[in-house]
This record gives C-alpha cells, sequence and structure tokens, in this order.
C-alpha cells in the first residue's frame, strides 16, 4: 500500500497516517517531542511519568472513554456507539477488543483511532484488575469472559433498549487471544462472529499453567499471598531500568530515536506499567484455562461457519514473548475455514500496535475493514 499512486490507495494511506498520528494528542496540550524530550531514562522515569499523567492521556481516549459498574466493580471501557441509540439501527458490526495480561485498552489506540475514521463501531475494554478498572476478587478466566460479555451487553444496552441482531469481530491481543477464544465458544450462539483476529497469540498449551504442575501452582499462591514481594521485584529491580525494563525491551523493537511519536508510545507504555498490580497477574495466572481447540472445531463445524467465519492471526517477526514459531503453530492449529490467514510484521515485537502502528493498520484496512 505505500508508495502506491491510485486514488483509493493514497486515500487509505491518508487515513493511516491520521490514525497513528500524535500530534495535538496529549491532554496537557505539550507537543511529543517536548514530552519525549523532558523525560530523562533512567531510574528516575517512573517519578516522572507518575507525576505527569496528562502528558500520556490523549484527547481520542479521554473523548471515547467512560466507566460501568460490573459485579460491584468499576470498568473502564472506551467505544463510539453512542450514535447508534440516536438511530433505529439495530443491525451493527461491533469491532471487540480484548487486551492481554498486564495491559489496557490504550494499546489499541491505532487501531480504535481507524475505525472511527472509517465510520466503523468499536468497543475495547480494561480487563478487571489492569488499566483504569478496578481489581475483581475472581480472575479465573471462565469469569473474565463472562465479565467481558456482561460489559458487551451492558453497552449494548440503552434505557432497556437491546441492539439486536449485532455481528462482532472479536480481536485478542496475547492473553486476550485465550480470552476471544473462550469467548467464542461460551457466548456464539448469542452473537453471529464474523471474525476473530489474534494478534501476537500466545503457546498453544501453556504446561506450567495447567492445574497439575504444582510447582508453578504453589509459586502463584505465595505471591497470591505476598504480592508485594512481587511488586519490590519488579520496581526495584526491572522498573528501574526505564525504557530497558523488561515490559519495554521485550514488547518494542525499533530501538530509532529519530521517530518521536514511537518514543512517546514507549514513554506511555512504560508509564502504564508502572501502575499494574502484581496482585491481578498472578490471580490471571493462576485462573489461566487451557484452549479446548476440538470444541473450537466442534463448534464451526455444528454451526457451518467454515464459510462465514474469518480468521486472522497477526504476530511480529521479532516478538520474544510470543515468537514467530508459536504464532505459527497457534495459526495451524486454529481450524480449517475458507478464510484464514496468517500476517507476520517484520521489524515489530510484542506490542503491535504502538511497535509499527502503520502497518497493524494497513493490514486491519485491508484484511477486515475492507472485506468484512
Amino acid at each position: 500500500m505505500f508508495g502506491a499512486t491510485d486514488d483509493d490507495d493514497l486515500h487509505d494511506l491518508d487515513i493511516i497516517q491520521e490514525a497513528c498520528s500524535l500530534g495535538g494528542q496529549p491532554m496537557s496540550n505539550k507537543g511529543i517531542k517536548d514530552i519525549v524530550d523532558s523525560c530523562t531514562d533512567g531510574p528516575q522515569l517512573a517519578s516522572q511519568v507518575a507525576t505527569s499523567s496528562n502528558d500520556f492521556r490523549t484527547k481520542f481516549i479521554v473523548e471515547h472513554e467512560s466507566y460501568m459498574t460490573i459485579r460491584s466493580t468499576k470498568i473502564r471501557v472506551s467505544h463510539n456507539l453512542s450514535r447508534i441509540f440516536d438511530t433505529n439501527e439495530d443491525d451493527v458490526i461491533i469491532d471487540y477488543f480484548i487486551h492481554g495480561l498486564g495491559g489496557n485498552l490504550e494499546q489499541f489506540e491505532p487501531l480504535l483511532r481507524l475505525d472511527d475514521l472509517c465510520d466503523r463501531y468499536f468497543i475495547a475494554i480494561d480487563l478487571p484488575g489492569f488499566g483504569k478498572s478496578e481489581e475483581y476478587n475472581d480472575y479465573s478466566m471462565n469469569t473474565i469472559v463472562e465479565i467481558a460479555h456482561e460489559i458487551l451487553i451492558g453497552i449494548l444496552k440503552d434505557n432497556n433498549r437491546y441492539i439486536k441482531n449485532c455481528k462482532l469481530n472479536i480481536i485478542g491481543h496475547s492473553m486476550g487471544c485465550y480470552i476471544s477464544l473462550h469467548y467464542f465458544q461460551k457466548y456464539v450462539d448469542e452473537f453471529k462472529v464474523l471474525s476473530l483476529i489474534l494478534l501476537a497469540p500466545p503457546k498453544l498449551y501453556i504446561s506450567q499453567l495447567r492445574k497439575g504442575y504444582t510447582l508453578t501452582r504453589l509459586i502463584l499462591y505465595a505471591l497470591s499471598i505476598f504480592p508485594f514481594a512481587f511488586d519490590y521485584y519488579r520496581t526495584r529491580f526491572d522498573q528501574s531500568k526505564g525504557l530497558k525494563s523488561s515490559g519495554i525491551r521485550d514488547f518494542f523493537h525499533n530501538n530509532s530515536n529519530d521517530n518521536i511519536d514511537l518514543q512517546y508510545r514507549k514513554l506511555w507504555q512504560y508509564q502504564n506499567n508502572i501502575q499494574i498490580k502484581s496482585k491481578s497477574i498472578v490471580g490471571y495466572l493462576r485462573g489461566w484455562e487451557q484452549v479446548d481447540w476440538k470444541n473450537i472445531e466442534a463448534i464451526i463445524k455444528s454451526q457451518n461457519l467454515k464459510s462465514s467465519l474469518k480468521l486472522l492471526v497477526i504476530g511480529g517477526n521479532q516478538d520474544v514473548v510470543t515468537p514467530i514459531s508459536d504464532i505459527q503453530k497457534f495459526s495451524d492449529t486454529l481450524p480449517i475455514v475458507d478464510d484464514k490467514k496468517l500476517e507476520i510484521i517484520e521489524n515489530c515485537a510484542h506490542n503491535i500496535c504502538f511497535d509499527r502502528p502503520e502497518m497493524i493498520c494497513e493490514i486491519f484496512l485491508k484484511d477486515v475493514v475492507k472485506k468484512l
């Protein structure tokens, strides 16, 4: 697409550039370069970004975010469905974004802006215990899937009005791929799922997290009782390294200092990282549920979804968190459908939407927006 000359492709390029541009976005009204230049990498970075929160709150996210209460828990959501309620539109397609372990809805920001520019409906959520959502007392994956469903239903209701015939594209990142697949299995009868779009999916089976793996279960149990020990390690020995901490080093491949937007996104990610609670991370790991691959295949066959369901897996070739070999196996194990595709982004690590925003927007525009 990039370098194309016809009008349609030039229009697409304009949309992608607008979706990825951060100029004028910080709520502090500072310039992106000024924010980047004001931050000093190293042990002091955590305190710098923590006291400059409006530097890393963007106008798009603030404009579309709201809070709702699910099971007595305050949940942050972001969506552009408000205009639906002013119309008689019932048959709608919604892109539902589900982040991964320790993530938040902001990690999808380029794709959310792309959707909005293309007049598509989107919903993104902060899972309980992550982002700006409150903690919950049960992080078993089945419970989280139920909560994700309750959030969706809650957004789709306005004064007891329900939007019928809703169709979903479910987009998951990392652990969110597992949640997306569990969601598909549990609620496929309630919504027509048009596509499963799985970004940087983890291993097919994570043996250490299976219920019978005693050593891991004991370690996670201990950390759940004493989460401050994990907090201390993360703060003292990892986050003190600033942009060289694991949450940045392993999630970004591009280290160009010439790309100011990229440097800003790293600081933005780091600012989110230092707010993650170890208790939530441990809770999700303890509640992990493996995917029943045979059941997914059986659902697709029994409901004749082979020709209607799109499966799209996207990974980065420099991802050390979920290496390309694992992503390939994940894609290969997904059931055969007529529209199944694996896309690999060059020079990209785990945080796909922040590391290579233009490339993920190009793929999403080509394979999702224009095909569905």
